[in-house]
């Protein structure tokens, strides 16, 4: 059994989305005994009433998977894309990220990119960006239903997720989707495949998956709100950067 995590970001395109860089990351997920990962990088952000794109959203899998193989990780393309606003997960995706925008475009992914896995990330969720009914809608456009790390004994919006993943017959893959190593090692996946790209798509389709979850702790759980929404430090860096890009790109948007 492989043991995999396909859900994670980094600071190195996104500088104030987390507080480590790529090779800390693949560190600690060697430390923890991981066969297989995906470094997610956002692919479309929204921030101060702006959209940004990042059409280079796997540098960072490109630039560093040859580190991670040096050290006995695989490492899988991807990202974590929005799609009509909502986010996405597509694992062992190299294609042009900014031509998919909407659900119509994601039905085209698929016949252009068959051997890319689309999972819905934490899709019940409390936040805008969360698919919710989205995914009910199209749920014939995924292939898997992810388990969020985020909750905790009390807190757990991953209960219905599990309820639409049985009722589709859809497979449950933990993810940790950290922005903070401190994330890791709560949520993950057991995946029955050698450790080999066709081989690990071929059974995550066919369900031969175990999840290993552990709730966080209430304290563990209100440092990582802290850390992802409340950071001062990466909330003026945000700022900062979106304002540059304001300034500088004209791949930045109003939202409506």
């Amino acid at each position: 059994m492989l043991k995999v995590d396909l859900h994670m970001h980094t600071n190195y395109i996104q500088p104030w989305e987390c507080g480590h860089n790529p090779k800390e990351l693949i560190d600690k997920l060697v430390e923890f005994g991981f066969d297989v990962a995906c470094i997610s990088e956002h692919a479309r952000l929204n921030w101060i009433g702006y959209q940004k794109d990042f059409p280079d959203a796997l540098k960072t899998y490109y630039d560093f998977r040859d580190y991670a193989k040096s050290k006995g990780l695989l490492l899988l393309p991807g990202v974590e894309h929005k799609i009509e606003g909502k986010h996405v997960l597509l694992v062992n995706f190299t294609g042009e990220i900014s031509r998919y925008r909407t659900f119509d475009d994601l039905k085209k992914l698929r016949l252009e990119h068959k051997d890319t896995i689309v999972i819905a990330p934490h899709p019940f969720f409390y936040k805008k960006m969360c698919l919710m009914n989205d995914l009910l809608e199209n749920i014939d456009l995924f292939d898997a239903i992810e388990y969020n790390s985020f909750y905790n004994m009390f807190i757990n919006p991953n209960k219905k997720g599990v309820e639409v993943a049985k009722k589709h017959n859809k497979p449950v893959i933990g993810n940790s989707d950290a922005h903070s190593l401190m994330q890791l090692n709560h949520t993950y996946t057991l995946i029955d495949a050698k450790k080999d790209v066709n081989s690990i798509l071929e059974a995550i389709r066919l369900n031969k998956l175990k999840l290993v979850t552990r709730p966080y702790s209430i304290p563990e759980f209100f440092s990582v709100i802290y850390n992802i929404m409340l950071n001062p430090k990466r909330r003026i860096i945000k700022t900062v950067e979106f304002k540059k890009f304001i300034r500088l790109n004209k791949d930045i948007r109003l939202l409506q």
